[in-house]
């Protein structure tokens, strides 16, 4: 990682002027680029379908909470008729202790 960038050496031993070499670079460069960017155009690809698979899977869990939220409404109707069903039950279980209490200390 820590190289240094040499210049390398002319073909056939002849001397290049510094314009030719830095057009040969700069060739060199284009061509650099142009690999960078078609790998970031696949890397682009790539990620979008991954993506899309992404999307379908929340999808398909939406329209199970969705099935779910139907349930919990059902289940709260069902929560709210055995509250009003458990106090009854309770007044009428205090009641008869109260009644088993009276008779059993003859107040009644």
């Amino acid at each position: 990682m820590n190289a240094m960038l040499r210049e390398p050496e002319p073909k056939g031993g002849a001397h290049m002027s510094e314009d030719e070499q830095n057009e040969r670079l700069l060739g060199e460069m284009r061509s650099d680029i142009r690999h960078l960017q078609s790998d970031v155009t696949d890397i682009k690809a790539e990620m979008r379908i991954r993506f899309d698979k992404i999307d379908g899977r929340f999808e398909k869990n939406d329209d199970r909470f969705a099935g779910i939220d139907d349930r919990l409404q059902r289940i709260e109707v069902s929560l709210a008729s055995a509250k009003v069903w458990a106090i009854g039950l309770y007044v009428a279980l205090a009641g008869t202790m109260l009644y088993v209490m009276a008779r059993g200390f003859k107040w009644l």
